[in-house]
């Protein structure tokens, strides 16, 4: 069972053939599928797949806070300091380097259309960082079961996550789509969502059966 951003280390776990093998089924509730499309969601609000497309508000905290924490992902000591400084309101130093600059650049966009391009010029260690905690990458290959569900008013990760997810091993996954489901946490049901009541006990019986 992976919950969330945790789906990013199980599906790296399964990467490994032995371990998948041994695993039958995931369940993935409110799961992600691409880093890169997280990156666009937490700093500018856009998701999309396919023909779906919208925008949610956008809280800067979210990747600022995740920034704070991993900052040793920013190799260069004064670049560190130098993102540091801006994210706590201080002018940036003015030796800060490119990758600093092209760090601070992707975290204060609010442009969904620029996000590719300040994806690219992230150092190639970050992209491939990126690409490797993609669970898109590494579902597609394993022979486990996917039973995936999201919340279709989940704010912390859309469910248009889930529909890439299933996209990407058709074959493979059961994906149930309901609105009791904030992100992962259930809400009070109604009589009018009785059959997204049908959606969650049918994807619970899979599970069991399996």
């Amino acid at each position: 069972i992976a919950v969330s951003v945790g789906l990013g280390p199980v599906a790296l776990a399964l990467a490994e053939p032995v371990l998948a093998r041994q695993v039958r089924v995931v369940l993935a509730l409110g799961g992600y599928a691409d880093a890169r499309e997280l990156v666009r969601y937490f700093t500018t609000g856009a998701y999309a797949f396919g023909e779906i497309r919208g925008q949610a508000a956008v809280d800067p905290t979210l990747a600022e806070a995740f920034l704070v924490r991993n900052l040793e992902l920013v190799r260069d000591a004064r670049d560190r300091t130098g993102v540091l400084a801006a994210l706590e309101g201080r002018p940036p130093r003015p030796d800060v380097g490119p990758e600093g600059l092209a760090v601070l650049a992707l975290i204060q966009n609010r442009d969904p259309a620029r996000v590719d391009a300040l994806l690219d010029a992230l150092p190639r260690e970050t992209r491939e960082l990126l690409d490797t905690l993609s669970p898109a990458q590494h579902l597609r290959r394993t022979p486990s079961r996917l039973l995936l569900v999201h919340g279709t008013d989940d704010p912390a990760i859309p469910y248009t996550e889930s529909l890439r997810l299933a996209a990407a091993a058709p074959a493979r996954s059961r994906l149930a789509l309901v609105g009791l489901i904030g992100h992962v946490e259930g809400q009070a049901p109604a009589w009018h969502r009785l059959a997204d009541l049908m959606r969650l006990w049918s994807v619970c019986y899979e599970l069991l059966a399996d």
